[in-house]
């Protein structure tokens, strides 16, 4: 890990709060990626932590959730005939 990356730790604690105020938005009845939303604007800029913890999750996202995404999406779909 070069010099300045976020630590394990703190993605995991990023990720926590990203997950914890979807979930809050959600139960307050509005959509969970405005929570999401919420949580990526408040990420503090200093030292380009955003951009550097970008970086680090972009191979999470791409490699696992992306896939998943189209696979439930295929999934939900329905065939007209």
């Amino acid at each position: 890990m070069s010099e300045g990356e976020p630590s394990k730790g703190a993605l995991a604690v990023v990720v926590c709060l990203v997950m914890a105020s979807a979930l809050a938005t959600e139960i307050v009845g509005i959509h969970a990626i405005f929570g999401a939303f919420l949580a990526g604007a408040i990420m503090p800029e200093a030292g380009r932590f955003r951009h550097k913890l970008s970086v680090r999750i972009e191979n999470f996202s791409s490699v696992l959730l992306l896939p998943l995404f189209f696979v439930f999406t295929g999934l939900r779909t329905q065939a007209v005939c």
